[in-house]
């Protein structure tokens, strides 16, 4: 099911609506199934990074780090020592995915203007303007905006 997702989401990115985007938002990307699976085991490590190389890098890609007791309370379907084992293996993807920018939990502003500062410094600065990034104003309707 994994390569399954993974050969779906090359498919998508390969889309001629998506090559003419300047920006693309996902939650999670290919990174929550990789988190599902990943373990310090060799086969776990080595089959994570065979999923990692079927598709593209992202420009920028953000984990969003919360205190497992908050996402708990939010989210209560998922068991506290689930919600904590997740939020480790989120952050040990950084040994397979050194790219990954983790962004510490704080106040939403303070969230936004810390994604803005590495969005602001990164290959996709260009495509965004500070203002319409503050604004979260967009060129495009919701029903463009979210691929199913």
């Amino acid at each position: 099911m994994y390569m399954l997702d993974a050969a779906k989401l090359r498919r998508l990115l390969g889309s001629q609506t998506i090559r003419n985007t300047d920006v693309i938002i996902f939650d999670r990307y290919i990174y929550d199934q990789i988190a599902n699976l990943y373990s310090r085991s060799a086969a776990g490590r080595i089959y994570a990074k065979f999923l990692l190389k079927q598709v593209p890098t992202p420009d920028v890609a953000f984990i969003i780090d919360a205190s497992p007791a908050l996402a708990f309370a939010r989210k209560p379907e998922y068991p506290l020592d689930f919600v904590q084992r997740n939020r480790q293996t989120f952050l040990s993807l950084r040994e397979l995915v050194p790219q990954l920018i983790v962004i510490s939990e704080g106040s939403p502003e303070n969230v936004k203007n810390e994604i803005l500062g590495h969005l602001m410094r990164s290959r996709v600065a260009g495509s965004i303007s500070p203002e319409s990034a503050t604004e979260g104003k967009t060129d495009v309707t919701s029903s463009e905006a979210v691929v199913p």
